[in-house]
């Protein structure tokens, strides 16, 4: 009886350890199987997902580098860049609803290349110096070359800029609205490009005596807002003519 009894245990015990083992790896194992599923999935999904919208819009290309497009009309127009190289652009078309959309970015999709926000004047180029100071020829033949291949169409259209590039915004952000059609939504957004007129860590008027400097040596004057100028020095309405609306660290707000 003892042997038998022995022989019966042993036999039960193999398919219990079958049958703990199929416990053991069911409950590690199948989260780690069911993830694993999902991800096949959703890459699966993904994918018919980005076939169908390319099918949409074939026209949209694929590389997210977009090529420096040289200004054509560079040499007609004299629009140089301050080391007399020509300006240039960056350009990908709309596409979808957003084909009559228009985003202009002054520093990475439109170039800085005139050393003053695009607001030099040839007049005050020095004889002899090599530099060129042609920033408001450029920002006109930059946007007559965009109108003529489709600015001029768009339903909505927002310019920007960051540092200099902010500047040059608020300095043309009139002149951009002036020159799209009246039944666009026009929009300008300038990206630290407000330079405050304070005293640097050493006491110095740092900021104030370089824009002092831009202003006069390329002649920016001519192409600041008219009122900004009549009521304070030109190289303080080329960076600061917030200033005197918007009053920093005090109890009092903008009016």
């Amino acid at each position: 009886m003892p042997s038998s009894f022995s022989s019966s245990s042993s036999v039960l015990t193999i398919p219990n350890l079958r049958l703990r083992a199929l416990r053991i790896w069911s409950s590690k194992d199948y989260a780690i199987a069911a993830f694993v599923f999902l991800l096949l999935f959703s890459l699966i999904l993904f994918s018919h997902l980005d076939s169908r919208s390319r099918s949409r819009y074939p026209s949209h290309p694929s590389s997210t580098l977009v090529p420096l497009t040289l200004l054509r009309n560079a040499n007609r127009t004299r629009a140089f860049c301050l080391d007399g190289s020509a300006p240039g652009y960056h350009f990908r078309s709309g596409f979808g609803s957003g084909s009559r959309n228009w985003l202009l970015h002054i520093e990475v999709k439109i170039r800085y290349c005139d050393g003053a926000s695009f607001a030099g004047h040839p007049e005050s180029e020095q004889r002899g110096s090599g530099l060129f100071f042609r920033g408001q020829v450029i920002w006109e033949a930059i946007m007559d070359e965009l109108l003529s291949i489709g600015l001029s169409k768009t339903k909505q259209a927002l310019l920007s800029g960051c540092s200099a590039g902010g500047l040059a915004t608020l300095i043309h952000c009139d002149n951009f609205r002036k020159v799209l059609p009246k039944e666009a939504t026009v929009k300008c957004l300038a990206d630290a490009g407000f330079f405050l007129d304070e005293k640097d860590i050493s006491g110095n008027s740092t900021m104030r005596s370089f824009y002092h400097d831009v202003t006069q040596l390329q002649g920016v004057a001519k192409s600041l807002h008219k009122d900004c100028i009549a009521k304070m020095e030109p190289s303080k309405a080329a960076y600061d003519f917030w200033q005197d609306q918007i009053p920093l660290v005090t109890g009092k707000t903008a009016g």
